[in-house]
């Protein structure tokens, strides 16, 4: 994602793709998803479409909770 891009409320993202752009594991997705941190995903062709907003608020919680080594 270009670092200039502005998070619209309606965007959707793949598991995969949030994978690849934040680094996010899918079973942190999944697991945000079950502690209801993120809302349903729609479902098409098989794969799970997430808000892009939620997944973006919560990669950017998540980077800076995490402690440095």
């Amino acid at each position: 994602m270009h670092p200039d891009h502005v998070v619209t409320g309606r965007e959707r993202i793949t598991t995969a793709d949030a994978e690849a752009i934040y680094g996010i594991p899918a079973r942190t997705i999944r697991r945000w998803w079950a502690e209801g941190r993120i809302t349903d995903p729609e479902i098409r062709h098989g794969r799970y479409w997430w808000l892009l907003s939620e997944i973006d608020q919560l990669a950017h919680q998540r980077h800076k909770s995490r402690l440095t080594r």
